[in-house]
């Protein structure tokens, strides 16, 4: 874990006129893509996450790394609902063996996943505070030539590798 202050994004480095900015040249270059669920996705989380890809690929703000972050995201919100649902079902004091009362499982659990999905919406700059924090992409244009230039240099490595005997992943002796 690093220590100390996050770094200021070059964007602010550059509004600033700070030398800094232009020392950042390895930083990623994605463009903004309409993202599609993924197929292990429940089917009940998948609404939520159709309506969040069309909100951050609106935004600009959606690139093809960040498919599995909206997953998290649209699965937090869907448990979110459910215990929500039963807070109000049933409360926010469960029963115990002994007679007693306690917290509710769901009202914790809500409490936990409330923080998390404010975690979620920070990382694509979905509230007004965190705006400001994100750089919005350049919509992407499906370029099916790049596509098939990926898929031909993978399947060229795999038959070098296998020409050569030697197999990236290998049965354990």
């Amino acid at each position: 874990m690093k220590r100390g202050p996050k770094k200021t994004p070059t964007k602010i480095l550059q509004m600033r006129g700070s030398w800094r900015a232009g020392l950042r040249t390895d930083e990623p270059r994605l463009s903004a893509v309409r993202l599609g669920a993924p197929a292990w996705l429940a089917a009940e989380a998948k609404p939520t996450f159709e309506s969040l890809a069309d909100i951050v690929y609106g935004m600009g703000t959606s690139s093809s790394a960040d498919v599995f972050a909206l997953t998290l995201l649209a699965e937090s919100i869907t448990l979110y609902q459910k215990a929500t649902a039963d807070v109000v079902a049933n409360g926010c004091a469960a029963a115990t063996k002994t007679g007693g009362t306690k917290t509710s499982a769901w009202l914790t659990a809500r409490v936990a996943l409330f923080a998390e999905i404010s975690r979620g919406f920070s990382w694509f700059g979905m509230t007004p505070s965190d705006r400001p924090n994100v750089t919005a992409l350049p919509h992407a244009v499906p370029d099916d030539d790049a596509l098939e230039a990926i898929a031909h240099n993978y399947m060229r490595e795999f038959h070098e590798r296998e020409k050569r005997g030697k197999r990236k992943y290998q049965k354990p002796a």
